[in-house]
């Protein structure tokens, strides 16, 4: 069961957090920004539609394979990190 973890810079544009894997996967999401909300979905997400995650909060999730989770904000960019294993 590999591993993988890194990090994304997220904007106002729905941005792919870490790719698609061809297994089952669990991924934590963590938003490292302190002041702004993070919202996560598919590739049409955005601050409307998407799953709010408050700043300095994460999110866990299973992926079936070749899913994938997007994530914007509302202004300006961020870091989110992310940590993915592979069930």
């Amino acid at each position: 069961m590999p591993i993988t973890s890194g990090q994304t810079t997220v904007g106002t544009v729905a941005a792919q957090i870490d790719g698609a894997d061809d297994n089952p996967s669990f991924l934590r999401i963590h938003n490292n920004d302190n002041t702004k909300t993070l919202y996560v979905g598919g590739a049409d997400v955005t601050t409307s539609n998407g799953l709010a995650i408050l700043k300095e909060e994460a999110f866990d999730i299973i992926l079936h394979p070749g899913a994938t989770i997007y994530a914007v904000t509302s202004s300006g960019t961020h870091v989110v990190s992310w940590l993915r294993q592979t069930i």
